[in-house]
């Protein structure tokens, strides 16, 4: 086998480097954030428009986003700690 051919068996996040991950994290933060504030805004119009149970379903996918978002926080946090 090569050696500069990636290991298959490796996952591809594990090759990164810690600068790599966080950067990674960050992105995904940045996303969700945005995600969760979008999604809000668009319930809110929506439900004002007399749609409900789009709004609903926008609700959802913004809890959804933010749930993603604390959760990606955590991971972040866990980085600063090591």
């Amino acid at each position: 086998m090569d050696a500069a051919a990636p290991d298959p068996l490796r996952p591809p996040a594990a090759a990164l480097g810690r600068d790599d991950e966080r950067r990674l994290l960050t992105l995904r933060i940045w996303l969700s954030a945005g995600s969760t504030v979008m999604f809000v805004v668009a319930a809110g119009f929506v439900f004002a428009g007399g749609f409900g149970f789009f709004g609903v379903a926008l609700a959802v996918l913004a809890i959804f986003a933010a749930v993603d978002l604390t959760w990606t926080l955590r991971r972040r946090a866990g980085y600063r700690r090591r």
